[in-house]
């Protein structure tokens, strides 16, 4: 930085009290260089209501990765049928699919999802209880 001073003239007022203080400014040398790249995530397309990214790695479209973050939200279904149909329409030969730190949510969105992953119809059942703690 060209024309920087040396030190710095802070003045701050608290109630009727003004106080007047020199700062050093540090040298621009000393400073640990921090690396600036792309996050994690900012390839990928979010889906604010779906809490779903989604995306291609690579230009030849042939590897997809869908990130669910959780299954909370109420539009999985038509986030889901949007993407396969993009899978099925550029060809996509690999589909990876990110779980990592999804809290779950509703048991019936993560069932939207293996629809589209299964050869066959299948019958799954579950049950739910609850325990009171008393």
């Amino acid at each position: 930085m060209f024309g920087r001073p040396d030190s710095f003239l802070i003045e701050t007022k608290r109630a009727d009290e003004i106080k007047t203080d020199y700062v050093k400014a540090c040298n621009l040398k000393t400073l640990p260089v921090l690396p600036v790249g792309l996050r994690e995530d900012s390839l990928l397309r979010k889906h604010k209501r779906a809490n779903i990214s989604e995306g291609y790695i690579g230009g030849d479209k042939k590897v997809f990765v869908l990130k669910v973050k959780s299954f909370k939200s109420s539009r999985y279904k038509k986030v889901y049928r949007k993407v396969f149909r993009n899978l099925r329409k550029n060809k996509t030969e690999h589909l990876v699919i990110d779980l990592r730190n999804n809290g779950g949510g509703n048991l019936e969105n993560s069932y939207k999802l293996v629809k589209y992953l299964l050869d066959s119809e299948q019958t799954v059942t579950f049950e739910i209880s609850r325990k009171k703690l008393s």
